[in-house]
């Protein structure tokens, strides 16, 4: 029985992918890369089924990731490297997607978990080297491509710790009004990331997003307690020296914003005693 067009595309494009090794400098691979890649497309546009169609989507997502990361070692513009990823995750998601009925859950859990090492080369690469708005701005673009639950939940995760850790550097050089932006900005994608679990249980996601949101919570109140006693300090200070009278009104704003500097403290301390 003969084989379809779609499975000889395929398997030619494989022989091709396979010699694209390492020994190669980056542009010869690329060259290879970019062969194997109009076989897979042939391949794709060919096939006649889910079996097929997903096959040959795996094998583009397989192919564009490695043609990101040679255009990486190629030191090519960060917007061509981030189209390479783009193209990896929706192929792959498409795979994912098409296959759930007719490949097996060894076939669908590997693809699983390559979807996950591409990410992990992306946050990796040069192209999340840059700023850290463009750079949260690049994973939120690549996100719009990916449909595999475990690997988005990965990625939101990932784009919360980010804000986190930046929220945490800001209330360390007593930039509160920053801090809390950047604390705010973790709701979200944390949001995000327990709600792919309704696809899916994805209990070690949850129980990720469960302590990063708690932790969200103590570090945003630490900045406002922070940043109301910095304001309270500065209103006494000036009550001391710019008033020739006491300033009755001055008093109680100094009074208000270490109050709810105390009352900040005790919500951290609530956030902390919660089991």
């Amino acid at each position: 029985m003969s084989s379809s067009p779609s499975i000889r595309f395929r398997e030619e494009g494989n022989k091709i992918y396979l010699t694209a090794t390492q020994k190669f400098t980056p542009a010869l691979q690329r060259d290879r890369l970019q062969t194997a890649l109009n076989l897979y497309y042939k391949a794709y546009n060919t096939s006649q089924n889910h079996d097929e169609k997903s096959s040959s989507a795996k094998n583009l997502g397989m192919v564009s990731w490695r043609l990101g990361n040679v255009a990486d070692a190629l030191n090519d513009r960060a917007s061509v490297i981030v189209h390479f990823y783009k193209e990896a995750f929706q192929y792959t998601s498409e795979a994912w997607l098409k296959s759930r009925d007719v490949k097996t859950n060894d076939w669908r859990n590997n693809l699983c978990t390559t979807a996950i090492g591409f990410w992990e080369d992306l946050k990796k690469g040069r192209a999340c080297t840059i700023e850290f708005d463009k750079r949260v701005k690049v994973f939120y673009d690549v996100l719009q491509k990916i449909e595999i639950p475990t690997v988005k939940a990965e990625c939101y995760i990932h784009i919360a710790t980010c804000h986190f850790h930046a929220g945490v550097t800001a209330i360390q050089e007593k930039n509160f009004k920053v801090a809390m932006y950047q604390m705010r900005e973790c709701y979200y994608p944390v949001t995000e990331a327990a709600s792919c679990g309704r696809t899916i249980p994805l209990p070690h996601i949850e129980q990720e997003a469960e302590v990063l949101e708690s932790d969200v919570l103590m570090h945003q109140c630490i900045a406002e307690s922070m940043q109301a006693n910095q304001i309270g300090e500065e209103l006494f200070r000036k009550l001391l020296m710019d008033e020739e009278k006491l300033n009755i009104d001055m008093v109680y704003e100094v009074i208000d914003w270490h109050t709810k500097a105390v009352l900040k403290t005790r919500e951290i301390t609530e956030v902390e005693m919660k089991p």
